[in-house]
């Protein structure tokens, strides 16, 4: 499964390099918010992208904008 996932986010992140973009990406494994909030702090991350049908918990994560 992760590397299922890996393999779809490395294409998608080729993709949008191709078009110019400087993008990064992760796959994590565990607690959505927790890995997000753990991302955010060790990386002093400014722009957070998900793809989410809910936002439940997200405004917790404060000074990072949120794009859905």
């Amino acid at each position: 499964m992760r590397d299922d996932a890996i393999q779809s986010v490395r294409l998608i992140e080729e993709e949008l390099k191709k078009s110019g973009l400087d993008v990064e990406t992760r796959v994590k494994i565990g607690i959505p918010l927790r890995e997000i909030m753990e991302a955010e702090k060790a990386e002093n991350i400014s722009v957070i992208v998900i793809g989410s049908h809910g936002k439940s918990n997200l405004e917790e994560i404060s000074g990072v904008s949120w794009l859905f």
